[in-house]
């Protein structure tokens, strides 16, 4: 009984099938929904940067 190798016949990749309205809707809001969290999570970064309580950059200290 050992381990399989699946390597040939598994590529990892997502199969090419046909989605239904619904699940390429769902997919779609999801995907959605993501892109909106990022677009506000960069809001929160820039408002942060721009009160000074956040740095993202890297500065080398003058010591």
């Amino acid at each position: 009984m050992g381990l399989r190798d699946t390597r040939s016949s598994n590529s990892g990749r997502w199969r090419d099938k046909e989605l239904s309205t619904e699940e390429r809707y769902a997919k779609l809001e999801a995907e959605n929904k993501l892109l909106k969290a990022e677009v506000e999570l960069l809001k929160e970064i820039r408002l942060a940067e721009g009160r000074g309580k956040l740095d993202l950059t890297h500065r080398k200290s003058m010591s």
